[in-house]
Protein backbone atom coordinates (compact mmCIF):
# COMPACT_ATOMS: atom_id res chain seq x y z
CA UNK A 1 0.00 0.00 0.00
CA UNK A 2 1.55 3.34 -1.04
CA UNK A 3 2.39 5.97 1.54
CA UNK A 4 4.51 9.11 1.59
CA UNK A 5 5.82 11.22 4.47
CA UNK A 6 5.50 14.98 4.80
CA UNK A 7 5.56 17.25 7.83
CA UNK A 8 6.15 14.25 10.15
CA UNK A 9 2.93 12.60 8.97
CA UNK A 10 2.45 9.31 7.17
CA UNK A 11 0.00 9.99 4.33
CA UNK A 12 -1.79 7.34 2.29
CA UNK A 13 -2.87 7.41 -1.33
CA UNK A 14 -4.46 5.04 -3.83
CA UNK A 15 -2.81 4.49 -7.21
CA UNK A 16 -4.13 2.63 -10.25
CA UNK A 17 -3.65 2.55 -14.01
CA UNK A 18 -1.33 4.30 -16.42
CA UNK A 19 -1.50 7.35 -18.64
CA UNK A 20 -2.25 11.00 -18.00
CA UNK A 21 -3.04 11.56 -14.31
CA UNK A 22 -6.47 12.07 -12.80
CA UNK A 23 -6.27 13.18 -9.16
CA UNK A 24 -9.30 12.54 -6.93
CA UNK A 25 -9.87 14.65 -3.80
CA UNK A 26 -12.44 13.29 -1.37
CA UNK A 27 -14.91 15.34 0.62
CA UNK A 28 -15.47 16.01 4.30
CA UNK A 29 -15.60 12.91 6.53
CA UNK A 30 -14.65 10.78 3.53
CA UNK A 31 -11.63 8.85 2.27
CA UNK A 32 -10.20 7.89 -1.09
CA UNK A 33 -12.18 4.64 -0.97
CA UNK A 34 -15.50 5.78 0.48
CA UNK A 35 -15.85 8.63 -2.02
CA UNK A 36 -13.86 7.34 -5.01
CA UNK A 37 -13.96 3.55 -4.72
CA UNK A 38 -16.20 3.17 -7.78
CA UNK A 39 -13.81 5.22 -9.87
CA UNK A 40 -10.56 3.63 -8.65
CA UNK A 41 -11.94 0.16 -9.46
CA UNK A 42 -13.20 1.14 -12.92
CA UNK A 43 -11.07 -0.84 -15.39
CA UNK A 44 -12.09 1.40 -18.28
CA UNK A 45 -10.78 4.52 -16.53
CA UNK A 46 -7.59 2.84 -15.31
CA UNK A 47 -6.81 1.45 -18.77
CA UNK A 48 -6.50 5.00 -20.15
CA UNK A 49 -5.47 7.11 -17.15
CA UNK A 50 -3.35 7.00 -14.01
CA UNK A 51 -5.75 7.33 -11.07
CA UNK A 52 -4.40 8.99 -7.91
CA UNK A 53 -6.51 9.45 -4.77
CA UNK A 54 -4.95 10.58 -1.47
CA UNK A 55 -6.48 10.26 1.96
CA UNK A 56 -6.21 13.83 3.23
CA UNK A 57 -4.35 14.19 6.52
CA UNK A 58 -6.46 13.11 9.46
CA UNK A 59 -8.79 11.01 7.28
CA UNK A 60 -8.73 7.35 6.37
CA UNK A 61 -5.27 5.83 6.55
CA UNK A 62 -3.45 9.17 6.72
CA UNK A 63 -2.29 10.22 10.15
CA UNK A 64 -2.42 13.43 12.11
CA UNK A 65 0.68 14.44 14.07
CA UNK A 66 -1.30 14.46 17.31
CA UNK A 67 -4.53 12.77 18.31
CA UNK A 68 -7.49 15.02 17.59
CA UNK A 69 -5.37 17.58 15.75
CA UNK A 70 -7.18 19.83 13.29
CA UNK A 71 -5.53 21.05 10.14
CA UNK A 72 -5.47 24.07 7.84
CA UNK A 73 -6.41 24.19 4.19
CA UNK A 74 -2.85 25.36 3.56
CA UNK A 75 -1.52 22.05 4.92
CA UNK A 76 -3.80 19.98 2.69
CA UNK A 77 -2.66 21.88 -0.41
CA UNK A 78 1.01 21.48 0.51
CA UNK A 79 0.49 17.75 1.11
CA UNK A 80 -1.11 17.40 -2.32
CA UNK A 81 1.67 19.24 -4.13
CA UNK A 82 4.31 17.20 -2.34
CA UNK A 83 2.57 13.99 -3.43
CA UNK A 84 2.26 15.02 -7.08
CA UNK A 85 5.50 16.91 -7.66
CA UNK A 86 8.02 15.57 -5.14
CA UNK A 87 6.85 12.01 -4.48
CA UNK A 88 5.26 10.88 -7.76
CA UNK A 89 7.27 13.37 -9.84
CA UNK A 90 4.48 13.87 -12.35
CA UNK A 91 5.52 15.53 -15.59
CA UNK A 92 2.13 15.63 -17.30
CA UNK A 93 -0.61 18.04 -16.27
CA UNK A 94 -3.33 16.55 -14.06
CA UNK A 95 -7.09 16.60 -14.18
CA UNK A 96 -8.20 17.44 -10.63
CA UNK A 97 -11.49 15.84 -9.58
CA UNK A 98 -12.88 17.20 -6.32
CA UNK A 99 -16.00 16.08 -4.49
CA UNK A 100 -17.87 18.49 -2.17
CA UNK A 101 -15.20 20.22 -0.03
CA UNK A 102 -12.61 18.43 -2.18
CA UNK A 103 -13.83 20.55 -5.11
CA UNK A 104 -12.87 23.68 -3.20
CA UNK A 105 -9.40 22.21 -2.64
CA UNK A 106 -9.12 21.41 -6.36
CA UNK A 107 -10.00 24.98 -7.31
CA UNK A 108 -7.59 26.44 -4.78
CA UNK A 109 -4.78 24.19 -6.02
CA UNK A 110 -5.48 25.21 -9.61
CA UNK A 111 -5.46 28.91 -8.69
CA UNK A 112 -2.02 28.52 -7.12
CA UNK A 113 -0.54 26.15 -9.72
CA UNK A 114 -2.46 26.63 -12.99
CA UNK A 115 0.49 25.40 -15.03
CA UNK A 116 0.08 21.93 -13.50
CA UNK A 117 -3.66 21.53 -14.17
CA UNK A 118 -5.16 20.32 -17.45
CA UNK A 119 -8.78 20.32 -16.30
CA UNK A 120 -11.11 20.52 -13.30
CA UNK A 121 -14.03 18.27 -12.45
CA UNK A 122 -16.10 19.82 -9.67
CA UNK A 123 -18.53 17.30 -8.19
CA UNK A 124 -21.31 18.63 -5.92
CA UNK A 125 -18.90 21.46 -4.99
CA UNK A 126 -18.87 23.18 -1.60
CA UNK A 127 -16.80 26.19 -2.66
CA UNK A 128 -15.02 29.09 -1.02
CA UNK A 129 -12.96 27.66 1.82
CA UNK A 130 -10.83 30.15 3.71
CA UNK A 131 -7.05 29.94 3.83
CA UNK A 132 -7.16 29.30 7.56
CA UNK A 133 -10.19 27.04 7.42
CA UNK A 134 -10.12 24.01 9.68
CA UNK A 135 -11.78 20.62 9.56
CA UNK A 136 -13.10 18.72 12.55
CA UNK A 137 -14.23 15.07 12.19
CA UNK A 138 -17.57 15.22 14.02
CA UNK A 139 -20.71 13.16 13.46
CA UNK A 140 -18.96 10.70 11.13
CA UNK A 141 -20.89 7.80 12.65
CA UNK A 142 -24.20 9.58 12.21
CA UNK A 143 -23.49 10.10 8.51
CA UNK A 144 -23.22 6.38 7.81
CA UNK A 145 -25.64 5.12 10.45
CA UNK A 146 -28.85 3.31 9.55
CA UNK A 147 -30.54 3.99 12.90
CA UNK A 148 -33.48 6.37 12.70
CA UNK A 149 -32.24 8.71 15.44
CA UNK A 150 -28.77 9.13 14.00
CA UNK A 151 -30.14 9.44 10.47
CA UNK A 152 -32.40 12.23 11.70
CA UNK A 153 -29.42 13.99 13.31
CA UNK A 154 -27.45 13.78 10.09
CA UNK A 155 -30.44 15.08 8.10
CA UNK A 156 -30.59 18.14 10.35
CA UNK A 157 -26.84 18.66 10.03
CA UNK A 158 -27.11 18.62 6.22
CA UNK A 159 -29.91 21.19 6.27
CA UNK A 160 -27.85 23.44 8.52
CA UNK A 161 -24.79 23.03 6.30
CA UNK A 162 -26.79 24.01 3.24
CA UNK A 163 -28.16 27.15 4.88
CA UNK A 164 -24.75 28.20 6.15
CA UNK A 165 -23.22 27.60 2.72
CA UNK A 166 -25.90 29.63 0.96
CA UNK A 167 -25.50 32.57 3.35
CA UNK A 168 -21.72 32.45 2.89
CA UNK A 169 -22.01 32.43 -0.90
CA UNK A 170 -24.48 35.32 -0.90
CA UNK A 171 -21.94 37.33 1.08
CA UNK A 172 -19.27 36.38 -1.43
CA UNK A 173 -21.43 37.64 -4.30
CA UNK A 174 -21.20 41.14 -2.83
CA UNK A 175 -17.48 40.94 -3.53
CA UNK A 176 -17.86 39.31 -6.94
CA UNK A 177 -15.22 41.58 -8.63
CA UNK A 178 -12.64 40.50 -6.06
CA UNK A 179 -13.50 36.84 -6.62
CA UNK A 180 -13.32 37.35 -10.37
CA UNK A 181 -9.78 38.71 -10.06
CA UNK A 182 -8.79 35.69 -7.99
CA UNK A 183 -10.27 33.21 -10.46
CA UNK A 184 -8.70 34.93 -13.48
CA UNK A 185 -5.75 32.51 -13.51
CA UNK A 186 -8.01 29.49 -14.10
CA UNK A 187 -10.71 30.93 -16.36
CA UNK A 188 -9.00 29.27 -19.34
CA UNK A 189 -9.00 25.78 -17.74
CA UNK A 190 -11.75 23.43 -18.99
CA UNK A 191 -14.22 22.55 -16.24
CA UNK A 192 -16.82 19.82 -15.85
CA UNK A 193 -19.34 20.96 -13.22
CA UNK A 194 -21.61 18.19 -11.96
CA UNK A 195 -24.48 18.29 -9.51
CA UNK A 196 -27.41 16.22 -8.30
CA UNK A 197 -30.86 17.58 -9.09
CA UNK A 198 -32.03 16.82 -5.53
CA UNK A 199 -28.82 17.96 -3.80
CA UNK A 200 -29.60 18.61 -0.12
CA UNK A 201 -26.14 19.95 0.75
CA UNK A 202 -24.96 22.39 -1.93
CA UNK A 203 -27.39 25.19 -2.84
CA UNK A 204 -28.07 25.88 -6.52
CA UNK A 205 -26.61 29.36 -6.11
CA UNK A 206 -23.15 27.77 -5.74
CA UNK A 207 -23.40 26.15 -9.17
CA UNK A 208 -24.68 29.36 -10.75
CA UNK A 209 -21.84 31.44 -9.31
CA UNK A 210 -19.17 28.94 -10.34
CA UNK A 211 -20.50 28.87 -13.89
CA UNK A 212 -20.25 32.68 -14.00
CA UNK A 213 -16.72 32.66 -12.58
CA UNK A 214 -15.46 29.85 -14.83
CA UNK A 215 -16.76 30.45 -18.37
CA UNK A 216 -14.99 27.41 -19.90
CA UNK A 217 -17.47 25.14 -18.10
CA UNK A 218 -19.75 22.34 -19.21
CA UNK A 219 -22.58 21.11 -16.99
CA UNK A 220 -23.57 17.53 -16.17
CA UNK A 221 -26.79 16.95 -14.21
CA UNK A 222 -27.45 13.72 -12.35
CA UNK A 223 -30.54 12.37 -10.60
CA UNK A 224 -30.40 12.11 -6.84
CA UNK A 225 -28.64 13.86 -3.99
CA UNK A 226 -25.11 14.99 -3.11
CA UNK A 227 -23.27 11.67 -3.50
CA UNK A 228 -22.88 11.52 -7.28
CA UNK A 229 -19.64 9.43 -7.46
CA UNK A 230 -21.22 6.46 -5.66
CA UNK A 231 -24.97 7.03 -6.16
CA UNK A 232 -24.59 7.40 -9.95
CA UNK A 233 -21.18 5.80 -10.45
CA UNK A 234 -21.65 4.38 -13.96
CA UNK A 235 -23.10 7.58 -15.41
CA UNK A 236 -20.53 9.75 -13.64
CA UNK A 237 -17.62 7.57 -14.76
CA UNK A 238 -18.76 7.83 -18.37
CA UNK A 239 -18.97 11.64 -18.14
CA UNK A 240 -15.55 11.80 -16.48
CA UNK A 241 -13.97 9.51 -19.06
CA UNK A 242 -15.38 11.48 -22.00
CA UNK A 243 -14.29 14.81 -20.50
CA UNK A 244 -10.73 13.61 -19.87
CA UNK A 245 -10.45 12.02 -23.31
CA UNK A 246 -11.50 15.29 -24.96
CA UNK A 247 -8.80 17.12 -22.99
CA UNK A 248 -6.22 14.68 -24.34
CA UNK A 249 -7.09 15.60 -27.92
CA UNK A 250 -6.73 19.37 -27.45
Amino acid sequence: MPYFIRDERILYYELAGNGNPIVFLHGYLGTSQTHWGHQLSDSHLSSYFQLIAPDLRGFGRSSNKRLGESHRTEDLLMDLRWLLVEHLKLTNKSVLVGYSVGAALAMEYAIRHPQEVQGLVLVSPRPFIRKGGRSHPFLSKEKRSTSSSRAMIWSLVKKLQKRVTERSIRRKIKYHPEMLRRFITIRHIPVLLTYGIQDTVTPIIAFQLLKDLLPNTEIAEFPGDHGIPHENAAQFNESLFNFCKRLGTR
